[in-house]
């Protein structure tokens, strides 16, 4: 018989194509594209969690209104639309999404992007907004995020998994305050693996796991000198189309592969209003417990 989690991510997926499919026959905006994006979408979910980022690309979209006035015209749409359909239970409105819980499987954040042609057009928009606006934008990298990790192998991806796993569980016993968030852990994870790998290749799991949380614990506590990027992921056609005005130039810097202007060093940890510091102090005081051996199930 088969594990209640792995029966639970059955449904999950299920839920998720019917949510998909609900709103590509319905239509309540224009829909380019439908992307699962988030943890469920990079394939690096922790078994039992089933957050969702549903990101809608829609033609309907329009970088002026979106810049100047916000996502609320299209989510207010999409918000009726759900209240009138029997599975759907709104939980929460932001400015930047829809939240519900779907069937009482799944939790969802809908949120929408303008329907870019490429990366090139999206980063053409973000040099006309001011730096410390850029990271509003972050719903519209999605599509590409999920194209890096679908690169990136198996074997990493499990050992996200059990980074986010630690993570989830020190955090809610501990009832610690600055939560890294999902996509940061991943990056950092990735990171230390790479070298990890280079150094030893990757035919022996346990060794590569090992060396990988050594590496992690090293980025941390040096964390004021980290300097991870892809470069080659900001390419389009063989450019550089990030330019100096997006692309940070100091460090410390943790840059998001699909969006050049988001710094995770900045933007990966969660910070209450008004916070002295950079937030990362839980996770480095806390790094030498990771256990990244810990199979799930």
């Amino acid at each position: 018989m088969a594990h209640p989690d792995i029966l639970n991510h059955r449904r999950a997926k299920e839920a998720v194509n019917e949510i998909a499919m609900l709103l590509k026959d319905n239509q309540p905006i224009a829909i380019g594209e439908v992307v699962k994006a988030g943890s469920l979408g990079h394939g690096t979910a922790v078994p039992g969690d089933f957050d969702l980022d549903l990101v809608i690309y829609s033609p309907d979209v329009d970088t002026h209104t979106m810049r100047y006035k916000g996502f609320g015209k299209w989510l207010d749409q999409l918000e009726t639309f759900l209240e009138r359909q029997p599975k759907v239970v709104i939980t929460k409105r932001t400015k930047f999404s829809v939240q519900f819980k779907f069937d009482d499987i799944i939790d969802v954040d809908l949120l929408v992007s303008p329907y870019w042609n490429n990366q090139h057009d999206f980063y053409d928009f973000l040099r006309g907004v001011p730096k410390e606006e850029r990271y509003e934008y972050s719903v519209c990298a999605a599509k590409w995020q999920v194209e890096f990790f679908e690169q990136q192998p198996n074997q990493v991806k499990e050992l996200i998994k059990r980074a986010k796993a630690w993570r989830n569980k020190l955090w809610s016993e501990r009832k610690l305050s600055n939560k890294p968030k999902s996509y940061l852990i991943s990056l950092l994870v990735l990171n230390a693996y790479e070298k990890a790998t280079k150094r030893m290749g990757t035919s022996n799991t346990r060794r590569i796991a090992e060396a990988t949380m050594d590496e992690l614990k090293n980025l941390l506590l040096n964390r004021h000198g980290i300097d991870i990027y892809w470069e080659k992921f900001y390419s389009v056609g063989g450019g550089m189309p990030s330019g100096p005005n997006l692309f940070p130039t100091s460090l410390p810097r943790i840059v998001d592969p699909a969006n050049p202007a988001n710094n995770l060093y900045d933007t990966g940890v969660a910070k209450s209003r008004g916070q002295r510091g950079d937030g990362w102090s839980e996770l480095v005081e806390n790094i030498h417990s990771v256990d990244l051996l810990q199979r799930l199930v």
